[in-house]
């Protein structure tokens, strides 16, 4: 299954304030596979004003096998189109079957 969703850009007349949003979502699985079950989720932010933009982007990812969970994140944050930051996380998570 494949979901995006694009909430655009807003513009807040009080004060000047845009923000705005895409994301999208990737469910996978074969048939008979469970394992082969994988998530994949990537977000855009915006914030900004006339003269300063920042933006945050994040890219998710889970898969597991027989013995783990597998977790990786991204995360990255710009301003005025300049990376300021950047992390990438990784879990391994222990299966426990009940």
């Amino acid at each position: 299954m494949d979901d995006f969703s694009d909430e655009g850009k807003r513009k807040l007349p009080t004060n000047g304030l845009e923000y705005g949003s895409t994301n999208r979502n990737v469910y996978t699985i074969r048939e008979g596979d469970p394992q082969s079950a994988s998530a994949h989720c990537t977000w855009a932010l915006t914030l900004g004003r006339e003269n300063w933009q920042t933006e945050i982007h994040t890219d998710s990812s889970m898969t597991c096998d027989d013995q783990y969970f597998y977790l990786i994140n991204t995360l990255k944050a710009f301003l005025n189109d300049d990376l300021v930051f950047e992390k990438t996380w990784k879990k391994e998570i222990p299966r426990h079957y009940q």
